[in-house]
């Protein structure tokens, strides 16, 4: 379930901070003209259906409040949190939805 945020986030230049997308200067613009993503973003534009979307969200916060966050949107715009940090918490949650 979470090889779609995997695959989507394959390197820092599809991710950002602030808004839920922008274009490669980080700067808003017009949804079909976006091409970077926060992780809400992102899982607004990969999950169709909104029970998977629901479980993906709820993994996340699970994880995210473990690290002290209690909302995902607080988590990815921290100045705290780097890209390495998005992907570990989607790592994190798909090895936890396996087992």
């Amino acid at each position: 379930m979470f090889d779609k945020l995997i695959n989507f986030f394959s390197d820092e230049s599809k991710w950002m901070k602030g808004h839920y997308y922008g274009n490669e200067k980080k700067e808003v613009c017009p949804e079909r003209e976006a091409t970077r993503y926060c992780l809400l973003g992102a899982i607004a534009i990969l999950y169709d259906n909104n029970d998977e979307s629901d479980r993906v969200c709820n993994s996340l916060r699970g994880v995210i409040r473990a690290r002290g966050y209690n909302m995902i949107s607080t988590f990815n715009d921290s100045e705290k949190t780097s890209f390495d940090d998005i992907l570990s918490v989607i790592k994190e949650c798909e090895e936890s939805y396996e087992s």
